[in-house]
């Protein structure tokens, strides 16, 4: 298996570690409780979205080959205090060089924590929790500032297209909708979402899908997704999460199973053309 460069992987005795910036993962033998979550298609789909987050480090370090020679950061002489959390469904501890309510709070606004797997994106009420939850966030350092901002608005931009989505579908027009977001796209290019909407009948029946699709090209005008700023400013606080799980181990459980049963033939079939 080939490696991305920014992500490691040590041998160690029945055990795998694998790390990246800002985040590692641990296969071990806590199997029974673990092994649904891990081949649940969400977590997948989580981790391979987190991976590729990840990954545009490397891809920055490659095109300013000047700041990927820079001199690391010097540690922190703090020492690093650590708290059990849950991330995508799994017991994990995150751990750095700062107080445990630091620790918390950044967990707490962590992309995660923010959009939960179970909750849509066309639901107002979690989309108002997240925000107003973000809002009152104190105590983080200032490293996730910019993460918090360009949250913040884009769960904004998110509360005023619902509300203006309910309105239009009331009014069998998209007037409201308009008007609901009109301080966001202004002075923005939104053809792409122009485009779509003029398709929309609401008049009729608005599908999810539709209404997603409408939601995705509305914040992708306002603002990209921070979830990158999130992983690259836990980077610099030396923050790191650190998630148990055991499909790894099971698969190498089950190649030991099978060698171990043709090395068993391979004898008996030995034995057989002696006699």
């Amino acid at each position: 298996m080939s490696l991305a460069p920014w992500l490691k992987l040590s041998n160690q005795p029945r055990e795998k570690r694998y790390s990246a910036p800002g985040m590692s993962w641990t296969t071990g033998s806590d199997r029974s409780r673990l092994k649904s979550l891990v081949n649940s298609a969400i977590l997948r789909s989580k981790l391979l979205t987190l991976l590729s987050a990840l990954s545009a480090t490397a891809i920055v370090a490659q095109a300013y080959p000047a700041a990927a020679n820079a001199a690391p950061p010097r540690p922190s002489s703090s020492p690093s205090q650590e708290i059990t959390v849950t991330l995508f469904g799994q017991p994990c501890l995150i751990a750095g060089p700062l107080n445990k309510s630091v620790l918390k709070e950044i967990h707490s606004i962590s992309p995660e924590q923010i959009f939960p797997a179970e909750a849509s994106d066309l639901n107002a009420e979690p989309v108002k929790r997240s925000f107003e939850k973000l809002k009152a966030t104190q105590g983080i350092p200032p490293a996730l500032d910019r993460y918090r901002e360009k949250l913040l608005k884009r769960l904004e931009a998110q509360l005023a297209f619902l509300d203006g989505l309910a309105a239009a579908k009331k009014a069998h027009k998209s007037g409201p909708l308009l008007a609901s977001i009109s301080k966001f796209t202004a002075g923005k290019r939104t053809q792409e979402f122009d485009a779509l909407l003029r398709k929309t009948d609401f008049a009729g029946s608005v599908g999810a899908e539709n209404a997603s699709q409408l939601l995705e090209l509305l914040l992708d005008v306002v603002e990209s997704d921070p979830e990158e700023e999130f992983h690259r400013a836990i980077q610099k606080l030396n923050v790191q999460y650190t998630c148990v799980f055991a499909d790894e181990i099971s698969a190498g459980e089950d190649e030991e199973v099978e060698t171990a049963e043709e090395t068993s033939n391979t004898s008996r079939s030995g034995r057989s053309d002696g006699q």
